[in-house]
């Protein structure tokens, strides 16, 4: 985790918007569970996973976008056959995605970030609470 944080640092610094990419909620076999992240920027995937396949291509290409829109969303993917929207993934679960915009310009997001990647160092155990 401090790879992402460490590199949202780094992107921020040279004044690139970014979006963090979070599994929020999984129920059932799904490639990886809550909590795992990657971070994106306009050009894609810059580091971390939620694990590959059809719901990490979408989600970054649905990330690209909002990065572009300078929005967030929460989405939900369904990986079983189903009429809605079939991404050909059909591990028997679900999961749900927040991608948190990022701008570049945020002291509040810098502040979090370095605060993360202190914590993480040090050790220290908290809480990153996020919000679409």
């Amino acid at each position: 985790m401090d790879r992402i944080f460490n590199a949202l640092l780094s992107e921020m610094q040279q004044r690139h918007d970014t979006a963090l990419v979070t599994i929020v909620a999984s129920d059932g076999s799904t490639p990886r569970g809550t909590g795992s992240m990657m971070l994106v920027g306009i050009n894609g995937r810059i580091t971390g996973t939620i694990g590959g396949g059809a719901v990490e291509c979408r989600s970054e290409q649905m990330a690209k976008d909002l990065i572009a829109q300078k929005k967030s969303l929460c989405h939900d993917f369904r990986l079983h056959r189903n009429n809605t929207e079939d991404i050909g993934m059909v591990c028997g679960g679900d999961v749900s995605v927040l991608m948190q915009y990022v701008p570049a310009d945020s002291v509040h997001w810098q502040a979090v970030a370095q605060e993360l990647v202190q914590r993480i160092a040090d050790r220290k155990p908290g809480w990153l609470v996020l919000s679409s």
